[in-house]
């Protein structure tokens, strides 16, 4: 068995890696093809740990670096993500010898470590701890007219794109509590096919989703996260109820928190998509407060 390996020394593993992430996660491929197509390869951010068969890879863990904004202060954690074993060969120690050497590799770079994961069985005995998380609601604020709210194209538009990855690079976290800092590769795997809209007056960019009578707000990525009047008169959403998938404390707002874990009610998550519970091994200032991991780094 091999552990810690460079993509940049060995340009076929990125493709021998997804052979097998596209066993464990059927579609992942397309969400690679995504990140490339917008400029942030995952190979330009993620160390792989692998076992190999041949040339077949049949375990991988991958390490990257995630920038948060934690209680107020930065952190520079890193982020567990992608662990797969070919079912064929499970229950061979695979996991949990890349693991170990993943955590010795990180020990000298990261102080936190974070995932998200349905099993967190699989890592509590690595010292890893699942962090309630909640959703938050409001039935404040009446929206407005929309009059300059445009739907990105960032598949077909090499403007757009160029706008998002500037918004990405500037972006201010979308928390205080929790928020993410100037991340590409994780955006573009969960959010480049989604429906992003550019509020050009407020220069940020927003994905939200209309669910019934409740609007669904997963990020704000801007050089400031605007307050919740602000956004809704530039939305133009009608909703009775607005839910926001990430610590509120920059939007204001009468919001109140509801505990959810993302296994179920109206965010459960789909087969493929990323973990239900968030888990933090190390310090983490947060702890105890109401807060989401956003999407994009629920890796």
């Amino acid at each position: 068995m091999s552990a810690r390996h460079s993509y940049a020394a060995d340009p076929s593993l990125g493709d021998a890696v997804f052979d097998l992430l596209d066993v464990v996660f059927p579609g992942i491929r397309a969400a690679r093809a995504r990140g490339e197509a917008f400029g942030a390869r995952w190979e330009s951010v993620s160390t792989p740990f692998v076992a190999r068969d041949g040339e077949r890879v049949v375990a991988h863990v991958g390490l990257m670096p995630l920038p948060l904004l934690v209680a107020g202060q930065w952190l520079e954690a890193g982020a567990v993500h992608a662990v797969a074993t070919h079912p064929a060969r499970r229950r061979a120690g695979l996991y949990r010898a890349l693991l170990t050497e993943l955590l010795a590799f990180a020990a000298g770079r990261h102080e936190t470590l974070v995932l998200t994961t349905s099993h967190p069985e699989y890592f509590e005995p690595f010292g890893f701890r699942v962090v309630p998380e909640a959703i938050f609601r409001s039935r404040a604020g009446t929206p407005g007219r929309a009059t300059a709210a445009r739907l990105l194209d960032l598949r077909g538009s090499a403007a757009d794109r160029a706008l998002m990855r500037r918004l990405l690079e500037t972006r201010a976290p979308v928390s205080g509590v929790l928020g993410v800092g100037p991340e590409k590769a994780g955006w573009a795997f969960y959010e480049l096919d989604g429906a992003v809209r550019h509020l050009p007056d407020l220069d940020v960019a927003v994905v939200a989703e209309r669910r019934g009578e409740r609007l669904f707000l997963f990020d704000v990525v801007g050089p400031r996260v605007p307050r919740l009047p602000e956004l809704l008169a530039g939305l133009g959403e009608p909703a009775t109820e607005v839910v926001a998938c990430f610590a509120p404390d920059r939007l204001g707002g009468p919001f109140e928190p509801e505990p959810h874990d993302l296994a179920g009610g109206p965010l459960a998550l789909q087969p493929g998509e990323a973990g239900w519970f968030f888990m933090v091994r190390g310090p983490f200032a947060a702890e105890g407060r109401p807060l989401m991991l956003p999407r994009p780094a629920r890796c």
